[in-house]
Parts: structure tokens; C-alpha cells; sequence
């Protein structure tokens, strides 16, 4: 509003800035004396807010700060549930944790493993398992070494196997050939 434009030194009371000034100072956090603060003074704009986020620096360009960037999905974090958390689009998570989130009324304690990949599916007690229709965060682990991502379950080994089965067949052919050779050459130096 027009008021706070008067005690802004950067800004006339139009609210636009002045002759000179690059940002406004009370506005931008990547703004020291109406100047855009140098990338190369590492200026923090924005903590983190958990440990599944990267601090914020000005990047030189502008006198707004950057957008936040979160840690690798399948980091760990701070939190430890009986599943592990691990960070999950900039959030510190788990199944168990999620499922405490979803089916709060109903005191859900676990995940239940043995089903749902992505759905969230909860240990409620005095109930069993329930599933609800919704699913983990991008970014939870999720079957053999996958992550969940739009509700499926990616990346997992088993996958890895079913994707790759014809070479991983020819591998296991050629190294029990090989092992067969070598074991009679031991046997009968002259065969070959």
C-alpha cells in the first residue's frame, strides 16, 4: 500500500521504485541498498524450513528469492519412524507417518506393507488394514529400492528385472558357460 511506499527508501510513494533503485529493500529479500545482492556473496534469503530443503541464496539475477530446492527424494531426514523417513518432495516422511496423518480420528499407528504400493493403506486398531482413496507422497519409498510417483510404485528391482530379464538371462548364461569352461580347462589341461 501507498504507505508503506513512503517509508521505503527505495520506492517513491507510487509504490514504484525510484531512479537507480534495482529492488526495494523491504520487499525483496535478495535487496541490500536498493541493490540486487551479488550471487557470489552467498547471501542466505530463505532457511530451510525442515532438513528435506536446501537453503536459499541470491542468485544475482533478481531481488527476489529463488524458490526453495528440496533435498534428492529418498534422503534421510531428521525424523525416524519405524518405516524410516526419508525426504519426499521437500517433505521429511514415511508410510507410517502419512498414515497417522490420513486416519488421525482413527488412531492409525502403521503402514501395512503387504499391500497397496502407492495407496495408503493404514493398520487401524481393533480393525485391520484400511485403505483409503489416496496415495503416498511422490517421492516415499516404495517396494525394492522403487518410489512412489503419481500413485505407482517406480524404479523398484523387481522392474529392473522384468524391464531387463532378456539380458540378465544372457548374463547368467555367459558366466555359467564360462565357469563350466574354465572348470573342465582344470580338469583336462589339453581341452578346448
Amino acid at each position: 500500500d501507498e504507505e508503506s511506499c513512503k517509508n521505503d527508501p527505495c520506492c517513491l510513494p507510487n509504490c514504484r521504485l525510484k531512479e537507480g533503485a534495482q529492488c526495494s529493500d523491504k520487499n525483496d529479500g535478495c535487496c541490500r541498498g536498493c541493490q540486487v545482492i551479488a550471487k557470489d556473496e552467498k547471501h542466505v534469503c530463505r532457511k530451510a524450513r525442515n532438513t528435506c530443503q536446501n537453503d536459499s541464496y541470491c542468485d544475482g539475477s533478481s531481488g527476489k528469492c529463488p524458490p526453495s530446492v528440496f533435498k534428492e527424494n529418498g534422503a534421510r531426514c531428521e525424523h525416524t519412524d519405524t518405516d524410516g523417513s526419508l525426504c519426499a518432495n521437500g517433505i521429511c516422511t514415511g508410510k507410517s507417518r502419512q498414515c497417522q496423518n490420513a486416519f488421525i480420528t482413527y488412531g492409525a499407528k502403521r503402514a501395512c506393507y503387504k499391500r497397496g504400493g502407492c495407496s495408503i493403506v493404514c493398520e487401524i486398531p481393533g480393525k485391520g488394514c484400511m485403505q483409503i482413496n489416496d496415495h503416498y507422497v511422490d517421492g516415499t519409498k516404495c517396494g525394492y529400492g522403487g518410489f512412489c510417483s503419481g500413485g505407482e510404485c517406480r524404479h523398484t528391482f523387481s522392474g529392473f528385472v522384468r524391464e531387463n530379464w532378456v539380458a540378465i538371462l544372457a548374463a547368467v548364461v555367459l558366466v555359467a558357460a564360462a565357469c563350466f569352461f574354465y572348470y573342465r580347462m582344470q580338469q583336462h589341461p589339453g581341452f578346448c
